[in-house]
């Protein structure tokens, strides 16, 4: 994002000054400010009359739009993360099962697989 003022804008897009790109129009009574744009486009064709009301709705329909998908992917990412977060901490991946099967084969009770995994003197079978 640059900020310039309005002469260091003028020299940077080299537009000749005395020139405008956008105008401000104060209207004082609101239901008149159709009939003024419609006005300023018939005795400027060129141009194209925004209203204030037409601003408010075009950004709230866009930034309404961009939330809520934004609101979507991340509770689809939050959604993820809490189901790899259950997979993780409620099961056991393929080589833990493979590990416990062969010493179960092995002989080893479960209760001495247990303190093996849990890091405390296990005795041998």
């Amino acid at each position: 994002m640059i900020i310039l003022d309005q002469y260091d804008l003028v020299d940077f897009f080299g537009l000749p000054h005395g020139m405008a790109t956008d105008l401000a129009v104060r209207v004082r009574n609101p239901r008149e400010v159709n009939t003024i744009a419609e006005k300023i486009h018939r005795q400027l064709p060129d141009t194209r009359p925004v209203s204030r009301e037409q601003f408010l709705r075009t950004y709230d329909a866009v930034f309404n739009w961009r939330s809520g998908m934004l609101l979507t992917l991340f509770f689809s990412a939050l959604v993820a993360f809490c189901i790899l977060a259950w997979d993780k901490a409620t099961g056991l991946s393929a080589e833990e099962q493979r590990e416990i099967g062969i010493l179960k084969a092995l002989g080893w009770d479960t209760a001495d697989i247990l303190a093996l995994n849990y890091g405390k003197d296990s005795p041998s079978p």
